[in-house]
């Protein structure tokens, strides 16, 4: 089972890395950072989980992909005890790559 508070670490495919938190509950995901939030949605189907994300800018910043209000995003993660890896690209921009790994918090739980 996947739900759960997780740190987010992520990296884009020019180097640029990032990181924020997000809670993974009954399908449902919430999170975000210092200038974005993070909504969206999961399924676990026969051992992988299907993610799908999107990042919106609620104050003054920039992404890993640059000054970019809006970013959806779309997954297939692999998932052990404590993390969850995947890598995958901007819904319409395959070549706007990124490699997330979200970091379980147990005392969050």
């Amino acid at each position: 089972m996947v739900d759960g508070f997780y740190i987010a670490k992520f990296k884009s495919h020019h180097s640029v890395e990032g990181a924020g938190v997000l809670m993974m509950r009954g399908g449902r995901i919430l999170g975000g950072d210092n200038a974005y939030k993070y909504v969206g949605d999961y399924a676990e189907c026969e051992g992988e989980i299907r993610v799908n994300v999107v990042a919106t800018r609620f104050a003054p910043g920039i992404s890993v992909f640059g000054d970019v209000d809006k970013l959806e995003l779309s997954f297939i993660a692999t998932v052990t005890e404590t993390k969850i890896s995947f890598s995958g690209s901007l819904n319409g921009a395959p070549e706007q790559r990124l490699e997330v790994v979200l970091e379980k918090q147990p005392e969050m739980i």
